[in-house]
């Protein structure tokens, strides 16, 4: 696959999620499955990050917030790789792989540690509130 075709395939992974985000299911009658929370009661990382994702993509950051604390740096990072995409289909060069493999360790380390603040503020939410 040609770099124009990887980068345009990235554009249009990143444009269905956002598009579905935006055209998402009114929240009251949306409730995704979550694994933790059927086995153990407790809320996961994750838990409110659909919400959160449809509440930025209206452009509501305060209600992203309060579903989840993670969300909008999640949210950034997805337009941060929509931009090198965009990037990469313009100029031909091999510019996602090429971030990714310079920045995979310390993009990895900084998911772990926003999911696992979103896990505190989640937990101490349902033991608390």
């Amino acid at each position: 696959m040609s770099l124009r075709a990887k980068g345009a395939f990235v554009l249009l992974l990143i444009g269905g999620i956002y598009t579905a985000a935006v055209f998402q299911w009114p929240q009251s009658t949306f409730a995704p499955f979550c694994f933790l929370r059927a086995l153990t009661g407790l809320p996961c990382p994750s838990c409110g990050m659909t919400r959160s994702f449809h509440a930025l993509a209206r452009l509501d950051l305060k209600e992203a917030i309060g579903q989840n604390v993670a969300s909008p740096i999640l949210f950034s990072g997805i337009f941060i790789v929509a931009f090198l995409a965009a990037m990469q289909v313009i100029t031909q060069k091999n510019i996602l792989e090429g971030t990714w493999f310079h920045s995979k360790r310390i993009v990895f380390v900084a998911i772990v540690a926003m999911m696992g603040v979103a896990w505190l503020v989640n937990l101490y939410i349902f033991f608390w509130f």
